[in-house]
């Protein structure tokens, strides 16, 4: 497939040209810069950062794909819980974009990864000192899964029609 990526630094823009990559500079947070990166794009892939920024961040995405007049499809990855009244914060705002998204009339697809394998990471000092990972779920258990598989995932749906309006939870293999 061919791929276009958008980053904010001219430089790693420069670094990926340099690999054969197509690569625009733009800002999520400056609309202005985003009518230029989508250009003749059909296939929108919407992943932001977790930051109190981010619902701004995909709204000005999805109003900028809007704005094209081409109907471009956005494959957003969200989390597993999203809604407007989640106990957590990121599951709230994901809700948000989502709520966007669905509103915007552009055609989309979903993602809902449970809960990252890499994200256990921070836990490395724990697990060493005492071969524990401690998580906010009490005696629960996580379908943990790797960002790989979610990228795997994504290229599917990215590269295939027939998934449009569908939300897709992701989780590992076992809890």
């Amino acid at each position: 497939a061919d791929v276009r990526v958008l980053t904010r630094d001219a430089s790693k823009a420069r670094a990926l040209r340099e690999r054969g990559v197509e690569a625009a500079v733009a800002d999520f947070l400056q609309p202005e810069t985003l009518a230029p990166a989508l250009e003749g794009v059909r296939v929108i892939f919407l992943l932001t950062p977790i930051s109190p920024a981010q619902v701004a961040q995909a709204s000005n995405v999805i109003a900028a794909a809007r704005e094209t007049g081409r109907s471009p499809r956005i494959v957003r990855v969200s989390v597993q819980k999203a809604a407007h009244d989640a106990p957590m914060r990121v599951a709230r705002r994901h809700a948000e974009v989502e709520a966007v998204l669905r509103a915007s009339g552009l055609p989309y697809t979903l993602l809902r990864p449970q809960s990252f394998m890499q994200n256990t990471l921070v836990a490395a000092p724990t697990v060493r000192a005492e071969g524990t990972i401690y998580q906010p779920c009490k005696d629960g258990r996580l379908a943990m899964l790797g960002a790989r598989d979610v990228g795997e995932v994504a290229a599917t749906v990215l590269t295939e029609a027939g998934h449009d309006g569908q939300v897709f939870t992701l989780t590992g293999p076992a809890a």
